[in-house]
């Protein structure tokens, strides 16, 4: 069996467990640079030299201008956008105007004592077939957050080798090696929503998904995905950053990529449901259930789809004791007989009634699926959806509601692509992505 790697789930408990665990603050430098610049040598030897030796995840964004081989690049408006004019300034963590790189180490050793206010996880697949990456992030609020969050998918390069002009204090070279050189603003330069429209509570988990077409003028072999989350402000460099992480865009295939797992609880039963946005070799799932969290057994099989590069969804029905705490998970078994676990996912069916907004089912859906949700106590309950511009779409439901679990059927007259359902009661909200498939 292979242990050294969990399948990568996405479930509302997983998301808690993340953040608990959570990532310190990977400061972000975006600096203007240009191999013409005498002076530009000085600030990479401060950014290698200096910065990282003591910021090792620090996250850099070269920005390339002026009479460069790596300028322009699409989405380079940044530039502009971010206030740059002199060669080379810096600014860090969107929180101050672009400023000389003498000042850098002193505004990281700031930076390093501030909380982030949320964690993230980022993917990146690659399809050499296609030349295509699928990225998709995932991030967690830890504090409640009021506003517009956006995300910027950006494509960095290593290992370009060209001539680099230098000065006396800071001598260049024919053979200057440029790292983390900005070559896409991905999803263009401001990048995309990722939370607003209602409070992002603590634990939330937040969504966003891209599917991108590999340039011919890079290698793949030497890039990165930087993804970086910040408050939408204007002036743009006072928008802080909320967190920031940088990934390999040349990840290794998942063979099952097990995209979430959870439950409904109705009529005394339990009903899981898992969907994969691609299997590999897959034989299939057996289910396992345990009272303890610690001791499984198996409970059920369901066949997989072998290998597939569609989303599937998969539900299992278990009917158990009530008034306990049960622990579910899922054994992916490969035709060859190797074997993955996912997380582990708590079910809690005593009976009490309590706030939560279930995963959709099924999800990618084609016009109709089920939203799940249950309240504890009479409240004035919205269910909203919203597009991935975060414009509201519909509002299912907007009344009071008495406590209890209610399914909602929601037939969409939409165009094909990711959705937000969120739930809110009061001052507490829940949000789930969905995707609607035609």
């Amino acid at each position: 069996m292979r242990n050294t790697r969990k399948l990568f789930i996405v479930l509302a408990l997983f998301f808690l467990s993340v953040s608990s665990n959570a990532q310190d603050r990977n400061i972000v430098l975006e600096y203007i640079t240009g191999s013409w610049c005498s002076y530009c040598a000085c600030a990479a030897d401060t950014i290698y030299n200096k910065i990282l030796p003591e910021f090792p995840d620090a996250v850099i964004l070269a920005y390339h201008g002026g009479p460069d081989p790596y300028s322009p690049f699409p989405g380079d408006s940044i530039k502009q956008i971010l206030g740059f004019t002199g060669y080379p300034t810096g600014i860090i963590d969107r929180v101050t105007s672009p400023e000389q790189d003498d000042s850098w180490y002193q505004k990281f050793a700031e930076r390093a004592g501030y909380e982030p206010t949320c964690d993230m996880q980022v993917n990146s697949k690659y399809n050499i077939a296609e030349k295509k990456l699928h990225i998709s992030v995932t991030a967690w609020a830890r504090v409640e957050l009021i506003g517009s969050y956006y995300v910027n998918l950006v494509l960095l390069e290593d290992s370009l080798v060209s001539p680099q002009t230098g000065s006396d204090d800071c001598p260049g070279s024919d053979t200057w090696v440029h790292n983390n050189v900005v070559r896409d603003m991905i999803n263009g330069a401001y990048g995309d929503v990722i939370a607003c429209c209602s409070a992002w509570m603590p634990g939330v988990p937040r969504y966003y998904d891209y599917t991108y077409n590999i340039p011919d003028n890079v290698n793949i072999e030497n890039c990165k995905i930087a993804a970086v989350i910040y408050e939408y402000m204007v002036p743009l460099n006072k928008a802080q950053v909320q967190q920031a992480d940088v990934v390999s865009a040349d990840s290794p295939p998942t063979p099952v990529e097990l995209t979430s797992f959870s439950f409904d609880i109705g009529n005394g039963n339990i009903l899981l449901h898992w969907v994969t946005a691609s299997e590999t070799n897959n034989y299939g799932f057996e289910i396992q259930k345990s009272e303890d969290g610690n001791t499984f057994k198996k409970v059920g099989f369901i066949e997989g789809k072998g290998t597939t590069a569609e989303f599937s969804n998969y539900s299992f029905t278990d009917s158990p004791a009530n008034g306990k705490v049960l622990y579910y998970r899922l054994k992916q078994i490969d035709f060859d007989g190797k074997a993955e676990l996912s997380d582990i996912l708590t079910v809690n069916i005593s009976g009490e009634k309590s706030f939560r907004l279930s995963q959709n089912y099924p999800n990618p859906f084609n016009p109709s699926t089920v939203i799940p949700f249950s309240i504890a106590e009479r409240s004035f309950v919205t269910l909203k959806i919203f597009n991935a511009l975060g414009e509201l779409v519909a509002a299912p439901v907007g009344d009071f509601l008495e406590a209890g679990i209610y399914r909602i059927t929601y037939n969409a007259d939409l165009p094909a692509g990711i959705y937000y359902t969120c739930l809110s009661v009061e001052e507490r909200s829940e949000t789930i992505k969905m995707i609607l498939l035609k």
